[in-house]
């Protein structure tokens, strides 16, 4: 099914929403000492992990059906793939740099014998 609206995307627009909704789905896992991770439910349910990225990044349905809903098209979908699979981890890890640099940067060092 081919989209029925023709829409560019800005990517990192859509990254940007992806990695707000993993930040403020973060947690401490009650194992062992408390690992930090995502919780496995959230920002994606059970259902239709590439339709919850959709609606984060608030991509239009290609179609709505009065009896079915709304409806993706397979570029959607795949869409929705790629930026999950192929490019939040890489822009996350960016992020996490990017702050790393520009907010530990002044921090002053400690000495090694304190």
């Amino acid at each position: 099914m081919e989209p029925s609206i023709k829409m560019e995307r800005d990517t990192e627009k859509d990254l940007r929403k992806l990695a707000e909704a993993f930040f403020e789905n973060l947690v401490v896992d009650d194992c062992e000492f408390g690992s930090i991770g995502l919780d496995p439910k959230r920002p994606f349910g059970n259902s239709s992990a590439e339709i919850d990225i959709l609606e984060i990044i608030e991509y239009p349905p290609a179609n709505h059906c009065s009896r079915c809903g709304d409806e993706y098209s397979e570029i959607q979908y795949d869409y929705a793939r790629e930026l999950y699979f192929e490019r939040l981890i890489p822009y996350l890890k960016e992020l996490g740099k990017n702050w790393l640099t520009s907010t530990c940067s002044g921090f002053a060092k400690k000495p090694a014998n304190h």
